[in-house]
């Protein structure tokens, strides 16, 4: 089974860091001026967007890496306000991919190709062989399991364009299966 996924803590950044107009400093941490958890997380979510939007200016070079960084820490400040997990790995797996296609591997296990892949090996709710037989009469299944071959499905998108960066012989072998078996995921 691959490693627990690889996340940028959130602790390194220090509290002088500035994620959105919308955040301010109280007492050392950063704080979000919302009333509900849904407020929070929509919050999250701009600074998110914000970030995210700026990933993929190639005039910005290697400044990038630290705009995707602090996209992936507005994403788990979402996630620890209630957001989804799968819609969060998503959406961190398609920023590091970015990364590691347009800008490469720099040493940090956040873009290490291998890293990512292990990384969306870990959070597949169903095994291979699962989803596979799973996904010959998707149809008829209850709406829950026709969800995990979803998530799968989505969870799986990025390893497409990851694929060609891959080194390791068992992520590579493990992903192209898991590949053959996504072209047939609902």
């Amino acid at each position: 089974m691959p490693a627990a996924p690889h996340h940028a803590d959130p602790n390194r950044f220090g509290p002088d860091f500035l994620v959105i107009v919308t955040a301010r400093h109280s007492a050392g941490h950063t704080s979000i001026v919302a009333e509900t958890p849904s407020d929070l997380i929509n919050c999250w979510l701009a600074a998110y967007c914000i970030n995210q939007s700026h990933v993929s200016e190639p005039a910005l070079g290697e400044a990038r890496r630290m705009l995707a960084e602090t996209a992936m820490y507005a994403l788990s400040r979402a996630e620890a306000c209630g957001m989804d997990k799968v819609s969060g790995d998503m959406s961190r797996f398609r920023l590091r991919m970015l990364i590691i296609t347009d800008l490469g591997p720099n040493g940090d296990p956040e873009w290490d190709p291998d890293v990512l892949g292990a990384d969306i090996l870990h959070v597949l709710p169903l095994d291979r062989e699962q989803a596979a037989t799973w996904s010959l009469n998707w149809e008829e299944r209850p709406i829950s399991e026709i969800r995990s071959l979803r998530h799968c499905k989505n969870l799986l998108s990025s390893a497409k364009m990851l694929r060609p960066h891959l080194t390791d012989p068992t992520i590579i072998t493990e992903l192209d299966q898991w590949l053959t078996v996504r072209e047939h995921l609902p």
